[in-house]
């Protein structure tokens, strides 16, 4: 129906929402403000900011943002860009209490998080991985399989988040048509001293201190620096697991003159784990009946450890020729690592025995190296009588992966049954190290987009990339050795403007995606090829304070790598193979409200569905819910309780299942459920504040991991936390 009659529904729901939110209180210009809200002018976004004041949030309490350039590369509105986009910003960060990327994951729109394992985090959107992640616009590389720890970066040391959904090859080269994500760092931008200081603690002993200073490195503030330190420590729901993560992150921002601007910083994040389970719990019984594990059961052992740390440096030089033209060069270092020793079990568990089962213990070493430059051109130009943006640009990014092994030297068999397995069984003595991957990515690539203004109310944005993607190595015994040739990604975006408050787009984008997944005989996956189309419509009330978008998209593809079963890569150390489907169409259906219904009143929802087949018109991807809601909301009482804001979420997802094929073939299915958040703050004065946070109100016990070789996984059961803030 959506499909059939988009047109109609697109006018319709325009009239809706136009009904909706003008039956709301009007913002007057003289409405009384509480003493931590910030009322801001209207501003229009024709130019670069200076310090990209457009693209930070921390200095006001809204769940918007005036303009981002992860969707094109060029600074836009919400209503300015033919995609999808969302926004976590600082102050949402603070009301929901995200620490972690995987956090941030979990409450971003769109986007559903699924646990590979206790230790590692996937995410995906409109029911595909998301692969592309940026930093400052910077492309990095996230690998879910041979996790170094980026699932847990710290994210005190992150402005916002942007997130563009659909494919967008145009900014992020090759890549998967589900979303990208760009992390926008804290920068030092005050000419004044500012310290935060804040102490929390949550059930299982968990506790953080985070410190977070700026101050102006010479009189006239045109140098300035920005230092923070943050530790999280605790144990877990899950029996015997402990953690620690620690993190150093360190920037200086410079004026050199009026035209140029640099930046140069650094991050450390150290990060132990211990106890944590590789892999998860059987899900079934021998006999193929489902087992139901208590919350806190492990297959774990008390040895086991799961350390991993990253290392960032970057740097940034922007030159301002004139108020229309700039120039970026921007470069970053990455280095991630990760030692482990983990415990993984597989098979099936006789009902009555509790034996059956297998041990396997695994130690691996893992060092990734990324190296990003990106040199970028902005600007605008004057023709038909009008102004218009332009961007281009080259990027390069080259991302080496080298993993390696240690095999048990003694011979190993389950010690007992498994109900009574506690983690006690003894570590094993390990054999040398042998080399799994050795693999380096490079792509080098070309691009350019424009935004023309055909009139004051339709404009057109359109781009271009040309992009050389290389992949040579070792992967567990077998050569690759891989190059894409000269890849040319379109990408076409229209937009009208119905009125003042409602704007039209359609957009279209090509797909390139190289894999790195193999089938079951070890063979590299052919790339991705397909077409990404989008329709929608753009709404902004209260003079943008509040943006609501619809959008509906249609994805057809060939060569999607799809679980094989229970198949593993041969010679693996149990890395899932794939196979490639042909010919999949994923159509789905978006809508998103976000920023203030009324001056104390802020508010994020949204709604997806994405629902893909194959050729033969089997569902794909079936681990992924089709549909989700995510609400979050707080109200700020300071002008009936001074200091008093409350709050509370909603997260809920449709059902979902995997095949399973051993020991009998079925569906297991994990069921429809939603989350409950609350939270509350009182400000006692301009520096001191306290908040309390539950998140799982209900004590839901639900799967956040279901896995084709038959395990499972359960999420974080209730949990408060409280925190104290100091500001000075």
């Amino acid at each position: 129906m959506i499909q059939h009659n988009t047109p109609y529904f697109l006018f319709k729901s325009s009239i809706l929402s136009s009904a909706l939110l003008t039956a709301l209180p009007v913002w007057a210009a003289d409405t009384p403000q509480s003493e931590n809200q910030t009322q801001l002018p209207a501003v229009s976004v024709s130019a670069e900011r200076s310090h990209n004041v457009a693209r930070v949030t921390e200095n006001n309490s809204d769940y918007t943002i005036t303009a981002m350039k992860s969707a094109t590369g060029m600074l836009l509105s919400d209503k300015e860009t033919p995609q999808t986009t969302s926004v976590i910003t600082r102050q949402r960060m603070k009301d929901e209490k995200i620490r972690t990327v995987t956090e941030a994951m979990e409450k971003a729109n769109g986007v559903f998080v699924q646990a590979i394992d206790r230790g590692r985090s996937a995410y995906y959107a409109r029911g595909f991985t998301i692969d592309k992640y940026q930093m400052d616009g910077l492309n990095v590389n996230y690998n879910n399989q041979w996790i170094a720890g980026s699932n847990l970066t710290n994210m005190v040391m992150f402005d916002h988040v942007e997130i563009v959904r659909g494919a967008t090859g145009l900014t992020t080269g090759a890549g998967n048509p589900s979303a990208s994500v760009n992390f926008i760092r804290k920068h030092a931008d005050s000419k004044t001293r500012k310290t935060s200081f804040e102490a929390g603690a949550g059930r299982w002993h968990d506790y953080e201190l985070t410190l977070d200073h700026s101050q102006p490195l010479n009189t006239a503030g045109s140098v300035r620096g920005r230092f923070v330190a943050s530790r999280q420590a605790g144990k877990s729901w899950v029996d015997d697991e402990k953690n620690s993560h620690n993190i150093l992150y360190g920037v200086i921002d410079a004026d050199i003159g009026d035209d140029t601007e640099a930046s140069v910083g650094a991050s450390h994040q150290n990060n132990h784990q211990n106890g944590y389970m590789w892999g998860g719990l059987p899900a079934t019984f021998s006999d193929g009946s489902f087992a139901d594990w208590p919350i806190n059961k492990t297959t774990s052992t008390r040895w086991s450890t799961w350390n991993s740390k990253a290392y960032s440096y970057f740097g940034n030089l922007k030159h301002h020729f004139n108020n229309d033209w700039h120039i970026e060069l921007k470069a970053s270092h990455v280095r991630n690592s990760s030692d482990s020793k983990l415990m993984y079990i597989s098979g099936s568990v006789d009902k009555n025995s509790g034996l059956g089962y297998n041990v396997w213990p695994g130690k691996f070493d893992i060092i990734r190296k990324q190296n990003n430059v990106q040199l970028q051109s902005n600007g605008r130009y004057q023709a038909f009588g009008r102004k218009h943006d332009v961007v281009f640009g080259a990027q390069y990014s080259r991302n080496h992966n080298n993993t390696f092994s240690y095999a048990a030297s003694t011979g190993f068999a389950a010690p007992t049954d498994f109900y009574s397995w506690d983690g006690s069984w003894p570590m094993p003595d390990w054999d040398s190290r042998s080399e799994s991957v050795n693999l380096t990515d490079t792509e080098r690539a070309l691009f350019a987009a424009t935004r023309i203004n055909l009139t004051e109310r339709f404009s057109a944005v359109i781009g271009t990339r040309f992009s050389n993607w290389k992949s040579k190595g070792t992967s567990y015994g077998t050569a690759i050795q891989y190059e894409s040739g000269n890849v040319w990604t379109p990408y076409a975006g229209l937009l009208y403007d119905l009125n003042d408050n409602h704007t039209a787009y359609a957009s279209y984008a090509d797909i390139f995606k190289a894999q790195n997944a193999f089938d079951k005989n070890g063979n590299m996956l052919d790339p991705i090829r397909g077409k990404n189309y989008e329709i929608g419509l753009k709404s902004s009330y209260f003079n943008d304070r509040l943006i609501s978008q619809l959008s509906v998209f249609k994805i057809d593809q060939d060569n999607l790598a799809q679980p094989d079963g229970g198949n593993i890569i041969p010679g693996s150390d149990n890395v899932q193979a794939y196979y490639a489907a042909k010919g999949t169409r994923t159509h789905g259906f978006e809508a998103e409200l976000s920023g203030r219904l009324t001056p104390q009143w802020n508010i994020s929802l949204g709604y997806a569905q994405a629902k893909g087949k194959d050729a033969a018109g089997n569902r794909i991807n079936t681990s992924i819910p089709e549909r989700t809601l995510k609400l979050f909301t707080t109200y700020d009482f300071s002008n009936r309780l001074a200091g008093l804001t409350l709050g509370g979420g909603i997260n809920w997802q449709s059902s979902r299942y995997i095949n399973l094929s051993s020991p009998i073939a079925q569906k297991f299915t994990q069921k429809s459920y939603a989350l409950v958040s609350l939270m509350g703050r009182y400000r006692f004065n301009k520096q001191l504040s306290a908040q309390v946070n539950a998140d799982n109100l209900f004590n839901k016990k639900y799967l956040n991991q279901m896995s084709a070789n038959g395990q499972h996984n359960f999420g974080p059961p209730r949990n408060i936390r409280a925190s104290l803030r100091l500001e000075f």
